[in-house]
């Protein structure tokens, strides 16, 4: 049976949350923090554990992630606080604050920045500065959350990463929540569980649970990559898509991909590899990393949730803002219960926080593979499982405070949705998924095809393979058809599921799940009217002027891939275009008399690529480029 994980409940009372919102912002600093006497102001009320930084009320979160009181000028230059941030490669400073918050609170604030310190200090020392504002004890929104987790993600790839509000708690705690629900398999029940392990007290209202919940339903929703394999998934358009990819990438990939989709520009690079006989490129190396990270960091959450927390009897620590005088000296203890007040309302909650298809099922069932680092002899969720038990002396039953289906789905009802997808058959009959009934089940990569490629001694070979591929219709086999299925749940339910795709070496599965994603689009990238402008442009240059971004970058991409086939006879370049119009128009087979003129544009734009190609690498002159661009304007 899998443990179910309890919905976290707010660690400040409703009536502390109502005081706070009633209490003007220029009392709230002597009222509610002490004043100058402000605990988070100093070290003077933590222990060592609780100053993982010296000097400040701070502790680490994940290996990369520390959460920490903000730190003030004096308390920089005593405790030389850059000099120990180099000494543990924190290279980036988060600072979710309010310029001028909690004036009143220990030292003065600067006049500059209105923050406790001058950025300047950590900028001059070549560590990175961010400022997120939020309101204090309040949330932000979605967008702005988003961007704050985004620039998280990416300063974790520079270096380790100090995250701070006022005292390192609420909004710190959210951000590390929501980051953790970006970059990870994890549930927001179980991101902000960890966080509350990692950082007692932290995530303190009501609003700013709800917010790790709702930014886990937003970031669920926009990770759909194939439309045409479930029935609750409906089909978008090209720009919604590439509107949604946008939310989930940051730097160097989404300028890259801001005008294409990830999973054509994938498949596309993959084609290229096996065409030149290439291994483990740049791409596919980063996304075997960013699987590796994501895949250690997830099981290292729920390890820790597993063996911390006492289960399903859950209690949380008192917040010492809530008691009168805090035993602010030790890290915290577990004591207080759950009464059937909040039992009811956790019950209520549920309808509103739950995520419809939420990912956790899938994680489960990866967690029950071999662990990618060998070290992993059990399932985690049996060992939850068996720790548990062992530590009630009973089996475990689901507590009726948990979020139930909607963190982890019963495998027999989600094997009867996949059943019932399967049999969904696409609009247009010469769509791959048209023929045939899928059967879920493990993702077969030994084809014979690797040994195809590892015997094959010649450039030609490989090129005419490839192509052949791309080129393949509609009437193809089941096993076929099951596999591309397969690729299709896979890439939907894990993020992880790119990395693994970089090992696939069946051009007929890659081509197919490009072809099968431009099928299933809600409106085909090339309409009539899109046809009938860019046919209506001059052909000197510029082949593709006249459509929007997204259908020229997308069909760029696919014809700068075409274009690096140097030697491919022209039958099967023919073929190639042929099957790329169907694909864009979502026709059907007997409309190809239609787009006569529109395969001339594309051939013509295939043949002045190759020859700034074959010119970059210096395989042909200046005068035969201009001979290539010249035969192919007179075709």
């Amino acid at each position: 049976m899998t443990l179910q994980i309890p919905i976290p409940r707010p660690t400040y009372s409703p009536a502390r949350e109502h005081l706070i919102k009633a209490v003007p912002p220029h009392l709230i600093c002597s009222l509610v923090c002490g004043g100058k006497e402000c605990r988070y102001e100093g070290p003077g009320d933590w222990s060592l554990q609780q100053q993982a930084i010296r000097g400040v009320f701070s502790a680490w979160v994940t290996e990369d992630i520390l959460a920490m009181a903000r730190p003030s000028t004096r308390l920089i230059e005593k405790f030389s606080i850059i000099k120990q941030f180099k000494g543990l490669n924190i290279k980036s400073v988060i600072n979710l604050q309010v310029p001028g918050e909690h004036s009143y609170c220990g030292d003065p604030l600067e006049l500059k920045s209105g923050f406790s310190y001058l950025p300047e200090v950590f900028m001059e020392n070549d560590i990175y500065f961010f400022n997120f504002a939020m309101a204090d004890f309040g949330v932000s929104s979605l967008v702005c959350i988003l961007d704050a987790v985004k620039v998280t993600s990416f300063a974790v790839q520079e270096g380790r990463v100090a995250v701070h509000c006022h005292a390192g708690l609420g909004r710190t705690g959210v951000l590390i929540a929501c980051y953790l629900v970006y970059a990870t398999r994890v549930s927001p029940s179980e991101a902000v569980q960890f966080v509350r392990i990692k950082r007692p007290f932290s995530i303190q209202t009501r609003t700013q649970i709800d917010l790790v919940f709702d930014f886990a339903q937003f970031i669920d929703s926009q990770r759909t990559v194939f439309t045409g394999v479930s029935l609750h998934i409906p089909p978008i358009t090209l720009q919604q898509y590439l509107y949604r990819q946008q939310h989930l990438l940051h730097g160097y990939e989404a300028r890259q991909l801001k005008y294409v989709p990830k999973v054509v520009d994938y498949a596309c690079k993959r084609l290229l590899q096996i065409v030149f006989n290439q291994q483990d490129r740049t791409a596919v190396q980063v996304e075997k990393q960013k699987e590796m990270s994501e895949r250690i960091m997830t099981l290292d959450i729920r390890h820790t949730i597993t063996s911390f927390m006492p289960f399903p009897e859950f209690q949380q620590p008192v917040d010492p803002d809530n008691v009168l005088r805090p035993l602010v000296g030790v890290a915290g203890s577990w004591t207080s219960s759950i009464s059937t007040d909040r039992h009811t309302e956790i019950q209520l909650s549920k309808l509103s926080r739950s995520l419809s298809d939420s990912r956790l099922f899938r994680a489960t069932r990866l967690d029950q593979a071999q662990d990618a680092i060998g070290q992993q002899s059990m399932s985690v969720g049996q060992k939850r499982t068996e720790s548990f038990e062992q530590f009630f002396g009973r089996p475990l039953k689901c507590s009726a405070s948990c979020e139930g289906r909607s963190n982890f789905a019963d495998d027999k009802n989600q094997a009867q949705i996949d059943k019932a997808a399967s049999l969904i058959l696409p609009k247009r009959t010469n769509s791959l998924l048209s023929t045939g009934s899928l059967v879920k089940g493990k993702v077969h990569r030994n084809f014979s095809v690797k040994e195809h490629i590892r015997k094959a001694d010649d450039h030609g070979s490989l090129l005419e393979m490839v192509a052949r591929a791309m080129s393949e219709g509609p009437q193809i086999d089941d096993d076929l058809l099951t596999k591309v299925h397969l690729w299709q749940v896979e890439l939907n339910e894990n993020e992880g599921g790119w990395g693994r795709l970089g090992g696939e070496e069946d051009p007929r599965i890659l081509s197919a799940l490009m072809w099968c994603w431009l099928e299933h689009l809600k409106e085909p990238v090339l309409r009539s009217e899109d046809v009938m402008a860019l046919l209506s442009k001059p052909t000197e240059k510029h082949h593709l002027q006249g459509l929007k971004k997204s259908q020229e970058g997308t069909i760029n991409c696919i014809l700068d891939c075409i274009s690096k086939f140097t030697g491919l006879p022209s039958i099967l370049e023919d073929r190639v275009i042929r099957r790329l119009i169907l694909a864009l128009t979502q026709s059907e087979e007997e409309n190809m008399m239609h787009f006569a003129a529109l395969s001339n544009k594309l051939k013509m734009t295939v043949r002045e690529k190759r020859s700034h190609y074959l010119f970059s690498k210096g395989m042909v002159k200046t005068t035969t480029l201009v001979k290539i661009s010249s035969h192919g304007k007179s075709k």
